[in-house]
């Protein structure tokens, strides 16, 4: 198996992933992919679970999400992912969905650090990973993240506790769970009017079970459309355990 060509998977946009407007949830889209990451590295031998053998983890420190149109409920989609190894160092794995038409409705890519378990330390790819996964497709080596504008000042302000629902199998808060605060922290009358077009994701800690979680948010508005910067924080100590960056469109309607 070319470990560097797109891997595909067919989904439908079923009931259990709609929100109250009717499409796709914004934590559903990150679902999908995250999904879809796992499933192509355990066709490569390099999933969470295969490195765990060797005492190793996957942690995602980036994500960006650009949304064209969010597919409604009943949608078929066509949801290819890709990797690239740089410089030994870490991964990126790109996205593509597609819908029933064959139009790009959602593209994304995310970046992924190999972790040694014993030290809690980024290792190199090579440690598990053959000479043969360390390269990959010309031009996808460049860091796709933009900065994460900081939160220097809060207008709206939750506090969380996470729960057992919200780990992963290494047994800290999944990613996806910090999106979901983020959203939470979003005034209602942005969720109501607006969908995210582009969402910029920089995870720096991870969080456990039971620890008390802070998401604030700031509202800036550029053109008439709201941009919302979100951080996540423990709430004993003010780590910052995630950056994100959500700018705004017109919600589409049917």
């Amino acid at each position: 198996m070319n470990p560097f060509a797109p891997y595909e998977v067919h989904l439908k946009n079923r009931y259990s992933c709609i929100g109250p407007f009717g499409r796709l949830k914004i934590t559903g889209i990150f679902n999908m992919l995250q999904d879809a990451a796992v499933e192509h590295a355990s066709k490569l031998k390099i999933s969470g679970m295969d490195i765990a053998e060797h005492n190793l983890f996957w942690v995602i420190s980036h994500y960006r999400l650009e949304i064209g149109k969010n597919p409604e409920i009943g949608d078929l989609l066509y949801l290819s992912t890709w990797r690239s190894s740089v410089n030994n160092l870490y991964e990126h794995r790109f996205f593509k969905i597609r819908d029933g038409r064959d139009r790009s409705i959602i593209n994304a890519v995310g970046q992924w650090v190999m972790v040694n378990r014993k030290n809690g330390r980024p290792c190199r790819l090579a440690t598990y990973m053959p000479e043969s996964m360390l390269s990959g497709p010309a031009g996808e080596t460049d860091s796709p993240f933009p900065k994460i504008h900081p939160l220097d000042r809060t207008d709206l302000e939750y506090g969380f506790k996470i729960r057992m629902h919200d780990l992963d199998l290494n047994r800290h808060v999944n990613n996806t769970v910090y999106i979901e605060w983020a959203v939470e922290t979003t005034p209602g009358e942005i969720l109501e009017t607006y969908t995210p077009e582009t969402i910029d994701v920089r995870f720096f800690k991870e969080s456990f079970f039971q620890d008390h979680i802070t998401s604030g948010t700031r509202i800036e508005w550029n053109n008439g459309l709201p941009f919302t910067i979100h951080s996540i924080r423990k709430s004993d100590t003010g780590d910052e355990l995630a950056g994100i960056n959500i700018n705004w469109k017109p919600m589409e309607h049917s």
